[in-house]
């Protein structure tokens, strides 16, 4: 995919990007959410465009691992997100249905695939400032993920 996206880049300049995402850290307002969840018994998992071992390696990195259960790739299922089949394997990996199932994430085009296979929907503006307003909306939306978080527990149980 980078080759296709950044043609420009020789082996050495892609390998750099790559290497890039292998030392990634979170913003300051994860683990806030994460402990709210924790707090809260809520279960906790990620779904991924990259891979389950990477994203566990940076989870663990980061000292998230006890409190994300689960990492979902969407290797698992041989489609990217935003396409539905992603979020329902999700659901299903959770034993939920996808309507108990919330994503949180600073994309609006991440939410709008989840919002569109009928999960949750809970978009953080940190990122992007604006939800793009030709996408399914969120059902809530916060300036960081503590806000969404806070949103989320707030709904009524289904």
């Amino acid at each position: 995919a980078l080759a296709a996206t950044a043609p420009g880049f020789d082996e050495l300049a892609r390998r750099r990007v790559l290497s890039a995402f292998s030392s990634l850290t979170p913003h300051g307002d994860v683990r806030p959410a994460l402990e709210r969840l924790a707090a809260e018994a809520v279960p906790v998992a990620t779904l991924t465009n990259g891979s389950a071992e990477t994203t566990g390696r940076l989870i663990g990195a980061a000292g998230l691992d006890g409190l994300v259960g689960r990492v979902i790739s969407v290797d698992e299922v041989g489609v990217w997100k935003p396409a539905p089949t992603p979020y329902v394997h999700a659901a299903e990996a959770l034993g939920v249905e996808p309507h108990q199932l919330a994503m949180v994430a600073v994309h609006a085009w991440d939410v709008h695939g989840a919002v569109r296979a009928g999960l949750v929907g809970g978009w953080a503006s940190r990122h992007e400032g604006t939800y793009t307003p030709t996408f399914d909306p969120p059902d809530v939306s916060g300036a960081d993920p503590p806000h969404v978080v806070d949103g989320l527990l707030a709904l009524p149980e289904d």
